[in-house]
């Protein structure tokens, strides 16, 4: 449970980030299929964009928050028996989830 626990509070650094990013690309992707299409039924959001966005954006933004930024609080995370490796896994697994809970609305 203590892992867990503190992978909740690895990944609440890097969930709204990434939620903000797959939005504003899903209403992008709107714009994007108004120049290419003859129909009048355009959707004003595309969950595939969104969701393909998040899955992306999620690795990004922990490269870059925990990476180049933090890369001290990766001690925090040695400490509780935590490396790096899983915790890309974990970031993989979650963002993974989420993205097919995107995917399935």
């Amino acid at each position: 449970m203590r892992i867990f626990i503190s992978l909740l509070i690895f990944y609440k650094k890097l969930i709204i980030p990434s939620f903000l990013m797959a939005l504003l690309s899903g209403f992008a992707y709107k714009y994007v299929t108004i120049s290419n299409t003859d129909s009048n039924e355009i959707s004003l959001f595309s969950f595939g964009a969104a969701a393909g966005t998040y899955f992306i954006s999620s690795l990004v933004f922990q490269f870059f928050l925990y990476e180049i930024k933090n890369s001290n609080e990766y001690y925090f995370y040695f400490n509780l028996g935590l490396n790096k490796y899983i915790l890309w896994i974990s970031n993989l697994i979650f963002s993974l989830i989420i993205t097919i809970l995107i995917l399935t609305l």
